[in-house]
């Protein structure tokens, strides 16, 4: 793994954040590995993401590097390839970024304009087709508004119960009284979530359940 410990992460960051050329060399880096994502990832990226709709003057480098040394930790093998293995789980990385993921303005902003840019985006379930917008109202959801990190942690608790090793689904009702409360407490904290459920339960409502709005009587208007 990335072998970098606690302080070494914190003065490379320390480092970035006074550093004239990081702030020129990252922005033209973003928008480089974007324009050229398909010969990095095999994805095209710039189909769903403008990284000049970024406001950097909003951004503090030394935190966003914080943050991606973090988490490289725990992608990066000792051949120092990046790597996701079937062991990878969500807890310990969350444990370990979940403060500087609060503290970033890189992340959100790229989130909103990832969700405007795809709104329009169509998804179809039997013969109903439903757009990004209407399941997660880009009006109505705007990822500044929440401390991402605390956010990723209360959820990340609650998916250990629904997601295994290697993100395979594996949904089980055998949980103690305790593991439910967990579940219970977490979402009903979690802002994003509440804000996101209502968006969806709006959205169903309007269709039906999943296409079977056939059997659905809805009030006119």
């Amino acid at each position: 793994m990335l072998k970098l410990s606690d302080d070494s992460i914190t003065s490379i960051a320390d480092a970035v954040r006074t550093s004239k050329i990081v702030e020129v060399a990252l922005p033209l880096g973003i928008s480089y590995f974007v324009e050229n994502s398909e010969g990095f990832i095999k994805y095209d990226v710039a189909q769903h993401f403008d990284p000049s709709l970024i406001n950097y003057d909003e951004i503090d480098w030394g935190n966003e590097i914080k943050l991606a040394l973090a988490a490289a930790r725990h992608f990066i093998n000792d051949e120092n390839v990046f790597v996701i293995t079937s062991d990878f789980e969500i807890k310990p990385i969350v444990d370990d970024i979940y403060d500087e993921l609060n503290e970033s303005r890189l992340i959100p902003q790229a989130l909103n304009i990832a969700l405007d840019i795809n709104s329009e985006y169509t998804f179809k379930f039997n013969e109903i087709s439903i757009t990004v917008n209407e399941l997660i109202n880009k009006d109505r959801i705007d990822f500044n508004d929440y401390r991402l990190g605390d956010e990723v942690k209360l959820l990340s608790d609650v998916a250990q119960f629904v997601i295994t090793k290697g993100f395979k689904p594996a949904v089980t009702l055998d949980l103690s009284d305790e593991e439910f409360d967990l579940i219970e407490n977490n979402l009903n904290t979690s802002a994003l979530f509440k804000d996101l459920i209502s968006n969806v339960l709006d959205t169903t409502y309007r269709y039906g359940v999943l296409g079977f709005n056939s059997y659905i009587e809805l009030p006119s208007g």
